[in-house]
């Protein structure tokens, strides 16, 4: 069931994509075939999970994940209607919750999680301690509780509480990310590394932007420490994994049985290092301009980040067609 996510998923989200600027009526069809993929992913991934005999940092952490999603996407479904027309609820109460059970609980849960495997893995990194993001993610999950609780009760002590955990759990993953950085013992600065040096910068950036707009309650603020946590963040550590994990799926299914048998090529040669370096550059420039553009109040300074991001989009895309399709 689970080769049934992708298709579901792809046609929900341009269902949703081509409702929200054109036709609203089509979100609530959308939201419910984004919801049907989401249910299969669920029951795969917790049917996984039931055989697994230990639950290490990283299974634990997809299971909380997977909690948060359900939840996330049924609000995404209340507020798909209300978008629509088609039910009277109050979309910008409820959004805060859809955004932090999706982004907080889901994405950046899954992302701390996974992190404790392919972080140490790629760099090496032997005898550190994992504490920092142990309680990084107890104070996350708490955070995305506390604010989910708030949108629905309309408690500004649930909500601001819940900002503030999240701010601390993301400076602990930060700490444990200098953590592993020091404890590595590959020190090299290929495509990967870069990417999460761009990654962790933005993380950096985006908590004291967070914090001042706790502060003062401008919303430039909040949009910028948003973009930079997510585009920024979220998408050079996804960006940047991908280099690492492709190849090696790649290789393995179509090189690992020739092993012994004939040459096969190393996965330093499956990718394309030109592409791949202008991708790194027109992604940060893109983030960066757009950041920029966002503290401003630059329409000009955001579009020429998000043009930038187009270009460096287009040479992800080229760089992952040419390892898929590497002879």
């Amino acid at each position: 069931f689970f080769h049934l996510v992708w298709p579901l998923l792809l046609g929900g989200t341009a269902m949703m994509v081509f409702g929200f600027p054109r036709t609203p009526a089509l979100l609530p069809y959308g939201g419910t075939v984004v919801l049907v993929a989401m249910l299969i992913f669920l029951l795969d991934l917790f049917a996984t999970l039931a055989r697994v005999k230990r639950l290490n940092l990283s299974a634990v952490s997809v299971a909380v994940a997977g909690g948060f999603l359900l939840p996330g996407a049924l609000v995404g479904i209340a507020l798909a209607l209300g978008y629509a027309g088609e039910a009277g609820i109050d979309t910008e109460t409820l959004l805060k919750g859809h955004v932090y059970l999706i982004v907080g609980g889901n994405v950046l849960v899954t992302v701390m999680g996974l992190s404790m495997v392919l972080l140490p893995m790629f760099g090496l990194a032997h005898h550190y301690s994992s504490r920092p993001v142990r309680i990084a993610l107890w104070m996350l999950g708490l955070g995305t509780v506390s604010v989910a609780a708030a949108s629905f009760s309309g408690s500004a002590l649930f909500e601001y509480s819940g900002y503030l955990l999240t701010v601390a759990s993301l400076l602990l993953f930060l700490l444990q990310a200098i953590i592993l950085y020091h404890r590595r013992a590959r020190k090299e600065h290929d495509i990967y590394a870069r990417s999460l040096y761009v990654a962790f910068a933005s993380l950096a950036a985006s908590l004291p932007l967070g914090m001042l707009y706790l502060a003062n309650g401008n919303a430039a603020l909040l949009l910028a420490a948003g973009w930079l946590l997510f585009a920024g963040f979220c998408g050079f550590m996804i960006t940047g994994h991908l280099y690492k994990i492709v190849p090696f799926l790649v290789w393995f299914e179509r090189f690992s049985p020739r092993v012994g048998k004939e040459k096969v090529p190393l996965l330093a040669e499956m990718l394309p290092a030109k592409s791949a370096d202008a991708q790194l550059l027109f992604a940060a420039l893109g983030v960066g301009l757009s950041a920029a553009g966002l503290l401003l109040g630059s329409n000009l300074l955001f579009r020429a980040g998000a043009s930038a991001l187009v270009v460096g989009a287009l040479f992800l895309l080229y760089s992952i067609l040419y390892i898929v399709r590497y002879r």
